[in-house]
């Protein structure tokens, strides 16, 4: 049967009549609220017996006493209990030393941390899952060229490999940046934005949607609210709760049921969200009639755009205005609705 420890380091002054020996101890322990009995090295507390060692230690310089304090149950059955009885035990001490209690071992702590852990795993590849394979399908293969946010980018600046499984490389925390976090899109970031301006002689011929280009945005703004079925704000603080709970699992922060049991909740929540999500990927079907999302560039095109846009440089040929801005935007336009109908016929035919 597996064994469960608990050790305290617990410091008294003293001169403490009620510290001053094992027994003073002992008795101490007779005050813990379903304490029936306390014999030599066994504690009844409610229906489990603990088993307990007490070490002592005086030092006359300081004028302190130490004990060194550790409790052992058997059994998993039993850990609910003993860790009532750790936290009336914590309360009764923590008054009598001035709350000096150091915790130099805790296997209650560990039990949920592992029983914790695998939520965090799951949900973070999740995650992973979700975003990769959405940026894959709809971006292409090299969608982290463009489409990180500086913050995520520097958190693996010393990682050698960048592209394959470019994921496994951001941690829990970034993930969530990922999503949430506003940047501009590397085509068009603040330099190029000036660049554009100092060419510009009329202001006139800066375009709001031109300029819009530039203004940040999260991936959640550009992508995902359609295909997440909840709300930016719900989720982002989700994240936010689940990072610190996998914080106090990875550096060995107190982690009691009270935890295990947000950590539960919080990923039945989440969890359903982002399957419900990545199940979405799989029913999209592109045929004929359907028009194709450009989420590059955010607008819509289907044959009438190609039309209009061919129509648009020949009026400007027919036409030409003193400045040739605006037709090297719409030629680029151009190639590029063209660059997507080929991507388009070729996911029709495959």
């Amino acid at each position: 049967m597996d064994e469960y420890s608990v050790e305290y380091l617990l410091i008294f002054k003293e001169n403490k009549q009620y510290s001053n020996s094992k027994q003073a101890i002992k008795n101490l322990f007779n005050s813990i609220y379903n304490v029936h009995g306390v014999s030599e090295n066994i504690i009844e507390f409610e229906k489990i017996q603990i088993q307990y060692k007490i070490l002592l230690t005086k030092r006359q310089k300081q004028k302190r006493i130490y004990y060194n304090i550790s409790f052992i149950i058997e059994g998993e059955r039993n850990i609910e209990v003993f860790s009532i009885f750790l936290r009336q035990f914590r309360e009764l001490f923590g008054k009598l030393t001035d709350k000096h209690i150091e915790t130099l071992w805790d296997d209650v702590n560990l039990y949920y941390s592992n029983k914790g852990y695998p939520y965090i795993y799951k949900l973070e590849n999740l995650m992973r899952r979700l975003i990769s394979e959405f940026m894959i399908l709809n971006i292409g293969d090299k969608w982290v060229k463009n489409n990180i946010p500086g913050e995520v980018e520097k958190s693996i600046k010393d990682t050698n490999n960048k592209t394959n499984n470019y994921l496994h490389y951001v941690d829990f925390i970034q993930l969530g940046n990922f999503m949430f976090k506003k940047y501009c899109n590397k085509e068009y970031e603040y330099v190029k934005l000036i660049e554009l301006i100092d060419k510009t002689d009329d202001n006139s011929e800066l375009s709001i949607e031109e300029l819009k280009k530039y203004v940040p945005k999260s991936n959640w703004e550009r992508y995902f609210s359609s295909i997440i079925k909840c709300n930016e704000n719900y989720l982002c603080k989700k994240w936010d709760s689940l990072y610190k709970l996998r914080c106090d699992i990875a550096h060995n922060k107190p982690f009691n049921k009270n935890n295990y049991q947000t950590l539960e909740k919080l990923y039945n929540e989440v969890s359903e969200v982002l399957k419900k999500a990545i199940l979405s990927l799989d029913t999209i079907i592109i045929n004929d009639k359907e028009e194709v999302r450009d989420i590059c560039f955010g607008w819509i095109f289907d044959e009438d755009s190609l039309k209009r846009a061919q129509e648009e440089i020949n009026n400007r040929i027919l036409h030409p205005l003193p400045r040739s801005v605006e037709l090297k935007l719409a030629k680029k336009r151009l190639e590029r609705i063209k660059e997507l109908m080929q991507m388009r016929q070729d996911l029709i035919r495959n």
